[in-house]
């Protein structure tokens, strides 16, 4: 409780490459001011930061900032998928007595249990979701004492890959462009492509780094961002790179440019990764990097997450044997990170979308 509008925020991480965890705000105006942010994991011995604001500039007082822990209902989830089995292996530990659990992929209950002793180690098979994709595994369990916060961990269901090859390796050029290459010699059109990076730099800030097909086509793997080093997995169907880079994530790419651009002619020949340090005074190493290429397109992409709200007046437009034609109001809002096309009419205030209903 406070005696001024506030704000509260979460991180993790050291102050060089902080990682929000959670925040919340009060609106400004409220009778009583009270931020509250509920339902962030923490491990034991992990830093973790809180930040204590003013809702506007001049938002200044008093107030008392309380923090409780409660202990996880489950451990050690683990969920892996070997390549080219579709499918993911799924294994963790209840601490305490529970009453249920729930698994969801990608948000969506897959299989539940029943009551669940302390100290039961489960394991699941997941599958028939489609592939190759970034698919979130997520654990809800309940005790008697109530729910706990869903355990999430993501995983890369992928293709048998048909070619993987490293590039070279050496110091960065401390403030200039550092080069380097690998020769890719299949000649068959490849549908996908991932690419392995790990750079040992103190300010990956200071770098832009980007990959040059055989054919000159190019994307940016990354620009600027925070902290230190590069460990990470770039795959245009996964989520959009954010810090930390070293802890070794699967990551979209920067931009601008795509991976599946560079897979629109054939991959044999002299792949270039070029790495530009735009601010001297720090040396670096380029440790390792790889081209790993699949048969077999993404099954999905990002796309714009399209927020629909109440549908009104629906009228039938009309129908053609077991066909019919439908139409509908809706409030649309665009809160992807994509931009969206409105189709008929561009102004937002009057958009106008096509559907398939189910």
């Amino acid at each position: 409780m406070a005696s001024f509008d506030t704000t509260l925020a979460v991180y993790g991480g050291d102050c060089a490459s902080l990682i929000p965890l959670g925040c919340n705000g009060d609106s400004s105006g409220c009778s009583g001011f009270t931020s509250l942010i509920e339902d962030v994991i923490v491990s034991t011995g992990e830093t973790i930061s809180i930040r204590v604001g003013g809702w506007q500039e001049g938002d200044a007082g008093t107030g008392s900032l309380s923090v409780q822990f409660s202990p996880s209902l489950v451990d050690n989830l683990v969920a892996t998928s070997n390549p080219g089995t579709g499918a993911i292996e799924v294994s963790w530990q209840a601490t305490q007595d529970l009453s249920s659990t729930a698994l969801l992929v990608d948000g969506v209950p897959y299989a539940s249990t029943g009551a669940v002793s302390a100290g039961t180690i489960q394991q699941d098979l997941i599958s028939g979701f489609l592939w190759p994709a970034p698919v979130e595994v997520c654990l809800l369990s309940s005790s008697t004492a109530g729910s706990s916060t869903p355990l999430c961990i993501d995983v890369d269901v992928l293709e048998v890959a048909t070619e993987v090859v490293s590039g070279s390796m050496g110091p960065i050029v401390d403030g200039g462009l550092t080069v380097a290459t690998a020769f890719v010699a299949s000649t068959e059109l490849a549908f996908d492509l991932r690419v392995e990076l790990e750079i040992d730099h103190p300010r990956v800030s200071d770098l832009q780094v980007r990959l040059l097909s055989a054919e000159g086509e190019q994307v940016f793997l990354h620009s600027n961002g925070s902290g230190g080093g590069i460990d990470a997995i770039y795959w245009q169907p996964a989520s959009p790179a954010a810090a930390p880079y070293d802890v070794g994530a699967t990551m979209r790419p920067v931009g601008p440019g795509s991976l599946l651009d560079l897979c629109s002619s054939i991959p044999a020949g002299e792949w270039t990764l070029e790495i530009e340090d735009q601010v001297a005074g720090e040396s670096g190493t380029l440790v390792a990097w790889s081209l790993v290429f699949f048969d077999v397109p993404p099954a999905y992409l990002p796309a714009p997450d399209l927020i629909a709200g109440d549908h009104q007046q629906m009228s039938q437009l009309g129908r053609e044997g077991d066909e019919v034609g439908l139409m509908l109001q809706s409030v649309c809002c665009n809160h992807g990170d994509e931009p969206l096309d409105w189709h008929g009419n561009p102004s937002p205030l009057h958009p106008f979308m096509v559907f398939n209903l189910a």
